[in-house]
């Protein structure tokens, strides 16, 4: 589907600083001519692509742009606030630090309700747990 093709491109270009044409093409698996196609689409829809011709050249977006964080359903943004939580309870390393940062973004506040089980034997000691 184009529309899904449009975000991959873009996510793309969030990831990696510079790419030419033909990377583009051959992840998104198109020709390079509907890459262009592509990125005039996305160009009208108001995402600045910077295009450099030339040794060292390639299309990548302007310095400074980020993706709003309204890009993300509420449902997404749930998905990945749970995920750090996951990761924070598994202590994770880091991952309390990008949780408060996601939630204050997100406007999800701290929660303790947590989910926790227990995979060891039923009446094994605690330091089994």
């Amino acid at each position: 589907m184009q529309i899904e093709r449009l975000i991959k491109l873009i996510f793309y270009l969030v990831r990696h600083k510079r790419v030419t044409a033909k990377e583009l093409a051959e992840y998104l698996g198109v020709s390079t001519r509907t890459i262009y196609r592509d990125i005039t689409t996305v160009s009208l829809a108001g995402i600045p692509i910077l295009s450099k011709k030339g040794f060292g050249g390639g299309l990548s977006l302007m310095d400074g742009f980020t993706l709003d964080e309204s890009f993300l359903t509420s449902d997404e943004k749930m998905y990945v606030y749970q995920g750090l939580q996951i990761l924070d309870a598994a202590n994770y390393p880091e991952t309390e630090h990008v949780l408060n940062k996601i939630g204050a973004l997100f406007n999800q506040p701290p929660t303790e309700e947590w989910l926790e089980i227990d995979f060891s034997y039923w009446g094994s000691e605690e330091t089994e747990k």
